[in-house]
């Protein structure tokens, strides 16, 4: 297994790599229901402050995370809105690792997100507890 390397993309360089992090969205957007297209998710990374991670190793970038921080009334949380990436997510602990000190730094009292079921199996051991699964029906 390669070693990784995570990185918070500064806005000034997400179009230098967006040609390479936007196939690894695009498999997260099958899954959206067509609520966004691959700019919709680089217009919240650049216009809106969307923070942008990426894992690399010596051959480039293997996975890609956008994230954002969510408010609530009693607890701050940070949501892992978009996630894909090569590599069977090989990844992964060194990108959460990162994303759990980003978020106990920034006074998060948890990390959370939301997917398909075999979300289940990549996050196993690592702490997460399933605490509901969301569901969609369209009206039309």
């Amino acid at each position: 297994m390669s070693d990784y390397s995570i990185s918070l993309v500064p806005v000034e360089y997400v179009d230098e790599v967006w040609p390479t992090v936007e196939p690894y969205v695009n498999k997260a957007l099958k899954y959206a229901s067509g609520k966004y297209k691959p700019e919709d998710v680089r217009n919240l990374v650049v216009e809106y402050g969307y923070p942008l991670w990426v894992a690399f190793d010596g051959e480039g970038i293997k996975g890609a995370v956008i994230t954002r921080f969510m408010q609530y009334p009693r607890k701050k949380y940070l949501f892992l809105e978009f996630c894909g990436g090569q590599d069977g997510f090989s990844w992964k602990a060194p990108m959460l690792s990162v994303l759990r000190s980003w978020a106990k730094d920034n006074g998060c009292d948890a990390i959370e997100g939301a997917g398909r079921d075999a979300w289940q199996k990549v996050f196993k051991g690592d702490g997460y507890q399933r605490t509901l699964q969301h569901f969609e029906m369209p009206l039309n």
